[in-house]
This record gives C-alpha cells, structure tokens and sequence, in this order.
C-alpha cells in the first residue's frame, strides 16, 4: 500500500518518510525473512518511495534498506519475481552517489548479476538489472568491476535476446553506455560480445520510440568514440541508416539527433564518411540543426559530425551544395558563449572553407 501512495509522488514520498515509513518498512523485512512475499512487497515499496527522491534514497541507505534488498536477492534467488523487485529498488537506490559505493560494498553486484544468468527468460527481470547496473556504474569502480566480469556478456546476450522489448533495448543501451564511455578496453569487450549488432537490431525495432532511439543512437556513438575498428564494424553492420531514421523519424526530439554518433563514426573511418553521405545523412544532420536551434548540444553535434565529414571530398562538395556553412553560422550565432558551439563550428568551417 505504502509503495502504490509514494509511486511518481513526491509529496507522499516525503510524507510517508517523515512518518518513519521506511524504517517500518525495512524492520517488516528484517523481522520475516523467510516471508518472499514480505521481501517482495518490502523491495517494492523501498524503491517506490526511492524514485527520484534522494533524500529517501540517502534515507534508505542509513537504515539497513540496501541489506534488506539484497538478504531478500541472496535467499530467493530462484524467484524471477522477487529478483525484478530488488533489482528494481537497488537501481532506485544507486541513483544516489553514496548508495552506488554501498551496495559494491555490501556485494550487491554479484546477485543481480547471477539473477540475470538465472533468469534469462524473465523479460522484466532483465530489464530491472539492467537499470541496477546502469546507475551503479555511475561509480568508477563498480564500473570497472561490472565490465571485467560477465557483466558485458549478460547485458549484451539480454538485448540479443529481446530486442522487441523496449524496456530491455533501452535499458540495457543505457546500461552500455555507462560501460564503454571512455574506456577503450570496455567499448572492445561490448564489441567482442557482439553488442554493436546487437543495438542495431534493437534500435531498428523501435523506430517509432524516441527514447529508445536516443540510448541506442549513444550507446553506438560511445562504442565509436576513437575507435577505429568499432566505428568500422559499426558501419559493416549496418548502424548508419538507422541512425539517420531515427532522426527523420523524431525531428524535434533533442535527444534523438544522431550528430555524436554520426560523428563518432566518422571520425576515423573513412569508409563511414561516404556511407553516411549515400544514406542521405547529410541532408539529415542540416534538417535537424535547423529544427533544433533551440538546443545547443544539436548544434554542437552537429557541426561534430559535418567536421569529420568535411574530410571527405564528395562529403564537402554535398556540404557545401547544401549550404552546411550557413547552418553553422546561425549555430555560433545562436550560441558565441558556448565553448563546444564555437569550438566544432569552427573546426567544421575550416575544413570545408580552409
């Protein structure tokens, strides 16, 4: 009950804490357990109570909340259900900073970990373990303890999987991402998994979906970024035209506009330049700078993309054709105060004036 009033309310979240509802709840737990449904219901009013509010989640991780949640992971380990309400509360948890270094404390990675082994038919269990781990790799260290284990495996085997469920692409794109972003070594285990293709297939299943689009569309442009031999197995595999369509298909959502990962793409690997360009990436990448001029970032990544571009000679005549420097310019004039703006527009205009 207590988790169905505090769910996507902040006012009942804080007012059932106030009434000490979460050490009540946490007490119920410790007192029963051998009661899964009490472990059940206790996890999922912990993590309801937890959404988005990081005074309950700090609250949580000062009461025994977090060795609560993973005693009831450890002793039903066999019950897909009571793993997907954990996993659930565990992600809620580690939204808060102190919590993510808490729950590797308390050796709360290995159980979601061997929940996804275990489970590997329960779709929603996956989903949630995969909203864990992406908010514990906040963390630099459970990061790196995720991606040398079997973490890349689970995730990457749980999105080849199920690339229909959204939940999961989204997830556990998101979950990739954390993983992989500047750290080489991980963007070359996800690859070796075969998480690039799997991203594809998720993505290209989910055109009509914004969110999952955008974690998809970073999750590939973090697999890229300076690295050559991802960026060519991208492009082999097929990762530029459904990047261009979802932005065709969300052309004022922000978060959608693939400039990063064309960009990251393009950056080394010559093939992908022209790829991008025979795939009408161009045209896309001035469409939507021109739709999204209230967004900053699409105007950064933007003339990201067209610099890289540029390199290439039938990219910049096609550039040039379409009137990419104009775009730019209202870009920089939009923003002369913003360093990455100013920085890659600059870069762009060299390369295609210079």
């Amino acid at each position: 009950m207590l988790g169905k009033l505090a769910w996507g309310n902040a006012d009942h979240q804080g007012k059932i804490a106030t009434e000490g509802g979460v050490e009540a709840i946490v007490a119920g737990m410790k007192a029963h357990p051998s009661r899964i449904n009490v472990s059940q219901q206790g996890a999922l009013a912990l993590g309801d109570l937890a959404w988005s509010n990081s005074a309950v989640q700090q609250r949580v991780g000062q009461c025994g909340g977090i060795q609560a949640v993973i005693a009831a992971m450890n002793r039903f380990a066999d019950n897909a259900g009571c793993q997907q309400k954990c996993a659930l509360a565990l992600g809620n948890f580690a939204c808060h900073e102190d919590n993510q270094v808490k729950i590797a404390q308390l050796d709360g990675i290995t159980p979601i970990l061997a929940a996804m082994e275990r489970h590997v038919g329960h779709q929603l269990c996956l989903q949630y373990c995969c909203w864990a781990l992406k908010n514990l790799a906040l963390n630099e260290a459970n990061k790196n303890r995720i991606a040398a284990g079997r973490g890349p495996r689970l995730i990457v085997e749980a999105l080849r999987a199920y690339p229909g469920h959204a939940g999961i692409v989204e997830e556990a794109c998101g979950c990739i991402r954390k993983l992989v972003w500047g750290n080489a070594e991980n963007q070359n285990r996800v690859a070796g998994e075969g998480g690039i293709e799997a991203i594809i297939a998720g993505m290209t299943m989910h055109l009509g979906k914004a969110s999952v689009q955008q974690q998809c569309g970073l999750a590939l442009g973090d697999l890229a970024w300076s690295n050559e031999a991802n960026q060519a197995r991208a492009g082999r595999a097929g990762a530029i035209p459904p990047i261009i369509a979802g932005m065709q298909a969300h052309p004022t959502h922000s978060g959608t506009q693939g400039g990063l990962a064309l960009g990251n793409l393009a950056s080394l690997c010559v093939s992908n330049r022209r790829a991008i360009a025979a795939a009408g990436g161009i045209p896309a990448i001035l469409r939507s700078m021109r739709a999204n001029l209230q967004y900053p970032g699409v105007q950064e990544y933007g003339c990201w993309a067209m610099r890289h571009l540029a390199l290439d000679p039938e990219c910049k005549q096609l550039l040039l054709r379409d009137n990419a420097p104009q775009v730019i310019r209202q870009g920089m004039q939009e923003y002369p105060s913003r360093p990455g703006v100013q920085d890659q527009g600059n870069a762009a205009l060299k390369n295609l004036l210079g």
